[in-house]
Order: structure tokens, then C-alpha cells, then sequence
């Protein structure tokens, strides 16, 4: 290639980097909703305060919003009290009545899987050992009555939101496999703005009590997961964890938000974060649900 042709290539390639970057700029503001734990049961003011929420965000009661996640532990299990080894009776489906509630939505939603989202039915201790062949067996499942793989990523105005299974690790005594590992590696090397969204929370910069002891991750549990938000820490502007049923706040490697978000089942209507994206500044800001004064419509 002579030298005229490759600075000829150079000023292509370099106007059509400051078209990407305008056109990026020019992506408008929006929204999203966090919930985490709506732990649907038997219990059917759960239900019916998930069905409020969705007619609340269908009524417009949060402008600008487009997207809503769930971090885990939809349901408290999968069966109701019915359903025993013995008698696998599976007409009591949480699943089936949470999808049948955020159906309604006007909004696309996305959800991730907890540790309750992992059993099958009350008698299952969801803290006991988990063996590989259960937890796929969990997920096949899963993905069959809601369409959500257990871990995924969704694009949306630029921005990359991961979705990510804070089980898949735990028959290694850990909260991420490596299978998951490799693919969020690959998915982050895309070096868009994106947001984390998982179940278990995982220990941030500051000591902070997000969950009973042992129950979040750690660099020494999961040392890979934490070199891989290292080194794109650029790119990761939120985290948002449920499973403490309360709201935290803090840093990780002094540079990506992490939010715990307040159980929304054991919680109140109030329990769930709103969160403004900024796509000129790559920020992201969220705001507690108890803080919002919510305009009814």
C-alpha cells in the first residue's frame, strides 16, 4: 500500500469515528426500572403489588422509561406447597402467574435467576450444595416457562446491558462458571457502555453487610470475575445485585457503581430503583423508588 493511499484510508477511517462518535452523542436520555426479589408465591399480595407496579409504568408514572430488569429471585420456588418428590404436582406454577403479570407491561423486561429462582419447590433448601446436573436441569426450565436464557446480553440506544447468573458457578463453590466467564470476557471486549445486572451482591471497595456472611462473592471465590471487571472497568458504569433485601450502595475498584436494590416482595411498592442513562456523559443515575414522588396517572 503506498503512502497516499493509507492516509487517504487514515482521514476515512478518522471521519467516520467522529461520525460514530456525533451520532452517539445524539442518542436521546433514558430510563430503566430495577426491581430484585419480587419472591411471587402463595402469597398473593406479592401478585397483586407486581400488578399494580406494571399498571403504574404502563400508566406513565415513570417518563422515559424503556426497559425494566429483575435481579433475581423472581419467585420464592417454582412449585407450590403441593409439589413433593413423591407427588410432583405441578399446578401451583409461580412462574407461569409472574410471566402471566409482567406480560401486561408495555415495556420489554428481562430477568435474571436467583438462588430461589433454582428451586423446584419449598422442600429444596436453596443454600444447600448445588450439583451441575440440578442447576442446568433448573435452567432448562427456567427457560422454557419465561424464554430467558441464564445469562444474556441486550442491547438497546448504544448501550449493552449483561445479564449475568450468579448460580452457574455454585457447584464449584463459587458464583460463576467459566463457560460464563469466557462469555462475558467477549462481550465486554465490545467496549460499549454497559450494565451488570445479578443476584448474589459481591464484595465492593468499602466494607458494606449486603447479605448474611458468606453469601456474596469475593476476589478469593471468584478471582476471574474480578480481573475481568478490572480490566474493563472503563466500559462497566453499573452493577446492580438484589438477594440482601435491602438497599446498598458503593464502589468497585474505585470506579463502577455497585446498587443493591430492596426486596420488592418483602418490601413495598416503593421498593425498586429508577435509573436515568446519560448517553453523551456515559452516566448512569439511580434514584431509590421511597425517594420518588411517582405522578400518578
Amino acid at each position: 500500500m503506498n503512502v497516499r493511499r493509507f492516509f487517504i484510508l487514515l482521514l476515512v477511517f478518522s471521519l467516520w469515528e467522529a461520525c460514530g462518535d456525533r451520532v452517539r452523542e445524539a442518542e436521546p436520555a433514558f430510563a430503566f426500572l430495577v426491581l430484585s426479589d419480587t419472591h411471587i408465591s402463595s402469597d398473593t399480595v406479592k401478585t397483586e403489588r407486581l400488578r399494580r407496579f406494571v399498571h403504574k409504568v404502563n400508566r406513565g408514572a415513570f417518563p422515559g422509561v424503556e426497559l425494566l430488569f429483575i435481579t433475581g429471585d423472581v419467585v420464592s420456588n417454582v412449585y407450590g406447597l403441593r409439589y413433593t418428590p413423591e407427588n410432583p404436582d405441578t399446578s401451583d406454577n409461580r412462574v407461569q402467574r409472574v410471566i402471566s403479570v409482567l406480560s401486561e407491561l408495555h415495556i420489554p423486561y428481562h430477568l435474571a435467576m436467583g438462588n430461589h429462582d433454582h428451586k423446584i419447590a419449598s422442600f429444596r433448601d436453596s443454600d444447600w450444595p448445588w450439583p451441575q446436573d440440578e442447576l442446568v436441569r433448573m435452567q432448562r426450565l427456567w427457560k422454557r416457562m419465561t424464554g430467558f436464557d441464564p445469562y444474556y446480553a441486550v442491547e438497546h440506544r448504544g448501550w449493552k446491558f449483561i445479564v449475568l447468573n450468579s448460580m452457574g458457578g455454585r457447584h464449584l463453590e463459587r458464583h460463576f462458571d467459566d463457560e460464563q466467564l469466557d462469555w462475558l470476557e467477549r462481550e465486554l471486549a465490545e467496549r460499549r457502555p454497559s450494565v451488570l445486572f445479578f443476584h448474589h451482591p459481591i464484595r465492593t471497595d468499602s466494607f458494606r453487610i449486603w447479605s448474611k456472611p458468606g453469601q456474596w462473592t469475593n476476589p478469593e471465590r471468584d478471582p476471574r470475575f474480578y480481573e475481568i471487571l478490572k480490566r474493563h472497568r472503563q466500559h462497566v458504569k453499573a452493577i446492580f445485585v438484589g438477594h440482601g433485601h435491602f438497599y446498598m450502595h458503593d464502589v468497585l475498584f474505585e470506579s463502577i457503581p455497585v446498587y443493591e436494590t430492596d426486596s420488592f416482595g418483602e418490601g413495598s411498592d416503593t421498593s425498586f430503583y429508577l435509573v436515568s442513562i446519560d448517553s453523551k456523559q456515559k452516566a448512569v443515575t439511580p434514584v431509590r423508588g421511597d425517594a420518588l414522588e411517582v405522578e400518578e396517572r
